[in-house]
């Protein structure tokens, strides 16, 4: 069994992200996979047609590289 991390509530960065067809939760999960940062804080895989609650995503995505998210949606809004 993989060893897998957890954040504290207080160091969680949380985000609102827009829902654009950009930022949808399928498209970035291919844009991270692979990525070991990231992945110590989601199963290796999931059930098919399951994905992750977007704000669990967002918010954990976003606690690990800070500022990433506000670049992501300034170029989707463009």
């Amino acid at each position: 069994m993989d060893k897998k991390r957890v954040l504290k509530i207080c160091d969680v960065k949380h985000i609102i992200v827009p829902r654009l067809d950009e930022l949808s939760i399928k498209h970035m999960i291919e844009m991270i996979r692979g990525d070991a940062a990231l992945a110590m804080y989601f199963p290796d895989e999931f059930l098919k047609g399951r994905i992750p609650d977007r704000t669990f995503f967002f918010n954990v995505l976003n606690t690990i590289y800070p500022g990433y998210l506000n670049e992501l949606i300034g170029h989707a809004n463009k």
